[in-house]
Parts: structure tokens; C-alpha cells; sequence
């Protein structure tokens, strides 16, 4: 099954993958559980509002993210950095939230695992330059995404940015819980 998903994420550009169920939904609740209190409001209109914590707290989540996506890029990896992030009706985070809080300017890898109870459609991740979106990831709790980046190089009209789109009126009481985790080849 590796190799089938290797393939398929070598094949795509940039390359990507999304792998479902990697977490059960039962270590999902407690997940949330667990970091709910840790998470910190943030909120600057021109970047994004969303409740965010460092993820120093999981390193068995993280070490077992790192190695399936040692297996998914077939290299080794070096942990950048490791984020919680939990979004609500009316959150959201913009392209420069990204340019802000990007980790790692050079070529790397980023990992999203989504710990959510429900899936919510207009709960996507994009890539894009700003006039497309090259890449969108649907909603899917229990999936990890895995996105290949390119070194950022400010004020290029070529620069390929993410974002969390905004979490509309009917999204209600759901939440939206991600671990997103930045890798770089050895």
C-alpha cells in the first residue's frame, strides 16, 4: 500500500497525498480533549482568527506523524516544527499567516493531520498563488495530508501559499482540530 501511495504522491505537482484513517476517532476525541486548554485565541484580521499551541506536549503524535511521512517521501525526515491548531465558526487564516508563521523558508515538507469529530465542507485547506488555488484539501477528520513546499521567496507573484478557508455561519457549534507538522529532508 506504500508504494501505491508514494506513487501517487510523486505523480502529482506539487507533490501531495491525503492517507484517511490515519487516526481512530476514539484517539481523536481525546486528542482534542487533551489540548483544548492549551490552545491560546489568536486573532490580527489581515492574517487570520483561530485558537492555535505549540505541539510540545504530543511528541508520540508527532514522532508517528514524521515517520509515516518518512514513509510516504521514502527519505529521512528532521522535525521543524509542530503546531495545534483549532478553528470555529467565523475563523479563519490567510495567505500571510503563512508567509508569518512558516517555519522553514527552504524546500520542505508539510504535514496536516486532521483530529476533528465531524467533517465540514467548507473547512478546506488551499494552496495557492493568490490568482488560483493550485491545491485544496478537503475536510476529512482522521485524514493526514502530506504537501510538498517550495523555499517562500517574498514578493514573487509565483509564490504558492496556504490558507484555511473561513468557517461560514453553518458550521454551528463544529470545530475544526489539526496538527499541522513541518519536516525537512536530511
Amino acid at each position: 500500500m506504500l508504494a501505491e501511495l508514494w506513487g501517487r504522491y510523486r505523480s502529482r505537482t506539487p507533490p501531495w497525498i491525503i492517507v484517511p484513517d490515519v487516526i481512530p476517532a476514539e484517539a481523536a476525541a481525546l486528542l482534542r480533549e487533551r489540548v483544548s486548554p492549551r490552545l491560546a485565541p489568536f486573532h490580527i484580521p489581515n492574517r487570520g482568527r483561530y485558537a492555535f499551541a505549540d505541539a510540545g506536549g504530543e511528541g508520540e503524535l508527532v514522532a508517528e506523524v514524521v515517520q509515516l511521512c518518512e514513509h510516504l517521501a521514502q527519505t529521512e525526515l528532521t522535525l521543524i516544527g509542530a503546531r495545534l491548531h483549532r478553528l470555529r465558526q467565523g475563523d479563519y487564516a490567510l495567505r500571510w499567516d503563512d508567509v508569518c508563521t512558516r517555519v522553514e523558508r527552504g524546500r520542505h515538507l508539510e504535514a496536516t493531520l486532521d483530529f476533528s469529530a465531524a467533517e465540514i465542507s467548507c473547512a478546506e485547506v488551499l494552496y495557492g498563488d493568490g490568482r488560483e488555488s493550485a491545491l485544496v484539501i478537503p475536510h476529512l477528520p482522521g485524514s493526514m495530508a502530506l504537501v510538498e513546499r517550495e523555499p517562500l521567496v517574498r514578493g514573487t507573484a509565483d509564490e504558492v501559499l496556504r490558507y484555511d478557508r473561513y468557517l461560514t455561519h453553518p458550521v454551528g457549534a463544529r470545530e475544526v482540530f489539526r496538527l499541522r507538522v513541518v519536516l525537512q529532508p536530511k
